[in-house]
């Protein structure tokens, strides 16, 4: 009974030092709305527009045994899922990738009536107020650390095969982690992709390039192994028909040369080369098929991209939530001005302790 006094006593205590400071609280928790209300009006207005669109699925079916057959010779296993289709929890992997960026930035779009790439527009775009001033306070120390750093170190070459970055493309590709979003609906299979920019018509363009660009990653992957024996017979069917011109060139060349010739030497030749020039046109005939089947295939296992909601240049801006802002502001300068005036007391008794 006595400890719930004592604490309602504290508790007391606490709220009649508050009430004595209000004057600071309130000074304190305005000048927090204020700057945010200065944070609202200084961040730039951003603008997002985003597309969704479902994915057909291929029937599932694989291909026939004389073409896995055939394709085998060649180490190709056509019976091992070669079409199954890409899982949606990969997507996210490919907006990630250097690819994806690379092909992205290297994009034309058009600003304020110029034609120029991402990476040129990132490049030449002014930094605003509020980037200025984080650049040259909290990451001032990074700016000094670069500059002092030798620009004169020789770095060996890397295998042409490996991606490397230089700290302008570096930058750009974390800025597009942040301004891309995707996601998957697991019930209905329907897909977002968003864009967020400073500009509406940029966040439309990067958004029907992004989409684009994701689109034909998800068919190369899907048909990857179809196509890898489409190839594979291609290859096989082009030989096999120079082989066959040869053949059937030979056989008629020889059957003019020797019109008026009867011999058994001629005809047991002509019987080599006619039964050669079968043979030929056989598998050659039998791989014509096949790469009709094939190319039959390809296509089937070719993902559909159906759109439900295509890109528009959006009207209203994504950004910033001035009120948002201001009442984050607002609310946090409260907190450090409450904090303030509790601690201070305590802090002031301990140091007393410390220095009688």
């Amino acid at each position: 009974m006595a400890d719930q006094i004592n604490d309602e006593i504290d508790l007391i205590a606490l709220l009649k030092s508050l009430l004595k400071k209000k004057k600071l609280i309130l000074k304190i928790t305005l000048i927090g709305g204020l700057i945010g209300l200065i944070v609202g009006l200084l961040t730039p207005k951003t603008y997002t527009s985003s597309v969704t669109f479902i994915l057909q699925q291929s029937d599932g079916k694989q291909l026939n045994s004389s073409l896995g057959g055939l394709a085998s010779l060649a180490g190709i296993n056509l019976n091992s899922g070669s079409n199954s289709s890409i899982a949606p929890v990969i997507y996210p992997e490919i907006l990630k990738s250097y690819p994806f960026k690379k092909s992205l930035i290297s994009k034309e779009v058009f600003v304020d009536g110029e034609s120029l790439t991402y990476k040129e527009y990132n490049l030449n775009k002014p930094i605003g107020v509020l980037s200025f001033i984080k650049k040259y306070t909290i990451g001032l120390p990074s700016l000094i650390i670069k500059s002092l750093k030798s620009t004169d170190v020789q770095i060996a070459p890397l295998n042409n095969t490996i991606e490397t970055l230089s700290d302008e493309d570096f930058e750009i590709y974390k800025n597009l982690d942040d301004i891309i979003n995707i996601s998957i609906n697991d019930k209905d299979g329907n897909i977002d992709l968003s864009v967020t920019e400073s500009s509406p018509e940029l966040s439309a363009q990067l958004t029907q390039f992004a989409t684009k660009i994701l689109q034909d990653k998800i068919i190369e992957l899907q048909i990857e192994k179809t196509k890898e024996s489409y190839l594979f017979i291609e290859a096989q069917y082009n030989l096999k028909k120079e082989e066959f011109n040869k053949a059937q060139d030979s056989l008629a060349f020889f059957k003019e040369q020797n019109l008026n010739i009867n011999s058994a030497f001629v005809e047991n030749t002509l019987d080599r080369l006619q039964s050669h020039y079968n043979l030929t046109n056989s598998v050659y005939t039998e791989l014509a098929k096949q790469l009709e089947q094939a190319k039959i295939e390809v296509n089937k296992n070719t993902p559909i991209f159906t759109v439900i909601d295509p890109v528009s240049v959006p009207k209203e801006k994504a950004g910033p939530k001035k009120a948002l802002i201001i009442v984050i502001y607002t609310f946090l300068f409260f907190v450090l001005a409450v904090g303030y005036i509790l601690l201070l007391d305590p802090i002031k008794s301990i140091l007393k302790e410390i220095n009688p």
